[in-house]
């Protein structure tokens, strides 16, 4: 599986990168919205995890325009969510 991280944030960045990766997952990790989507125009994601509040592009606004662009069949944004789910 491969999937997308869009974190401002340098030090979450690369915890969430390696993380996934030492989980088994295929990782991209940029530092803004713009720069995801860049990445999601040209690759395809099962996950995107965005921030929130990235200062330059919220995920809100990241996920409307992948939408408008054709780059991302479904965004489900939730700035409430608390914790994953678990298996």
């Amino acid at each position: 599986m491969r999937l997308l991280v869009a974190e401002d944030d340098r030090g979450l960045r690369e915890v969430l990168a390696r993380g996934f990766r030492e989980s088994g997952y295929a990782v991209d990790a940029v530092p803004d919205g713009q720069q995801a989507i860049s990445f999601l125009r040209v690759y395809e994601y099962e996950v995107a995890v965005l921030d929130w509040r990235m200062p330059a592009m919220s995920a809100w606004k990241c996920c409307s325009r992948c939408a408008v662009r054709g780059c991302l069949l479904r965004c489900s944004c939730s700035p409430r969510a608390t914790r994953l789910p678990t298996a």
